[in-house]
């Protein structure tokens, strides 16, 4: 049960959200005419110097016309971009209910506009549209803003990446020194070539192929069962969904 103290927080904080949204409501739009790309381009290009993935035409068409369910505000002082709030979409399934969920990304505002309210009032954007929302890649700035907002942190989440093709893993290093343009090509090919010898090499496994998965629904609703009871997170499929996606 929330105390007194938090509830009175809770309230003061949903009052100053209300309030922010309200001022810059005329200010925040989802959709960026042909026009107007132009502009956003070039605020991206100086929020985020030192990232090229990020204002490059080709992380732009997947993030958003590839996806076209993936949220997308930006905020402008007439025909100025002064700030940007992304996301990706996702869901989580916990406790047989389905929240829909967002990860927030590449949050920005321009210097002028900053301590204004505005990055408040685009991250409530992605708040007001969502059941949770979590920050992926938060700046020390947009730290601090969130720690005021009683935001949770999750600490450091690990990710894996395994690039496909040479050009894929080079790009993950996105500077134009030494190790972008000699070290890492280097390793990507040695990562290219030992994966395809791997294949070459016959494996010790014992390689069982499933006819009909329905032979295991039993096997796979109580690991279902096991993994609810835990009540940790689960993935919602049955045997039939494994039947459709793995055919053989």
């Amino acid at each position: 049960m929330m105390s007194a103290k938090k509830s009175q927080t809770k309230n003061n904080q949903q009052k100053v959200f209300d309030r922010l949204a309200v001022r810059f409501k005329d200010r925040i739009r989802e959709t960026v005419t042909d026009n107007e790309t132009e502009g956003v381009d070039s605020f991206l290009k100086q929020a985020f110097v030192n990232s090229p993935l990020r204002h490059s035409p080709e992380y732009n068409d997947w993030l958003f016309s590839n996806n076209i369910k993936n949220p997308r505000y930006i905020a402008w002082d007439g025909n100025d971009v002064v700030g940007t709030q992304y996301g990706l979409k996702c869901t989580v399934n916990y406790a047989d209910k389905v929240y829909s969920g967002c990860c927030a990304i590449d949050l920005s505002v321009d210097e002028k506009w900053r301590m204004r309210g505005l990055g408040v009032a685009l991250i409530k954007k992605l708040m007001d549209q969502h059941d949770f929302v979590i920050g992926l890649g938060i700046s020390q700035a947009a730290q601090a803003m969130f720690t005021r907002l009683n935001w949770y942190n999750l600490g450091n989440i690990a990710f894996y990446i395994k690039p496909l093709t040479a050009k894929g893993f080079s790009s993950t290093q996105q500077g134009h020194g030494v190790k972008g343009t000699i070290i890492y090509p280097t390793i990507a090919w040695g990562v290219r070539f030992f994966t395809r010898l791997k294949h070459l090499v016959r494996t010790r496994k014992t390689i069982k192929p499933i006819s009909q998965v329905e032979n295991y629904k039993k096997d796979l609703e109580y690991l279902y069962n096991k993994e609810h009871n835990l009540k940790i997170l689960n993935i919602r499929q049955n045997a039939e969904y494994f039947e459709w996606r793995y055919i053989e």
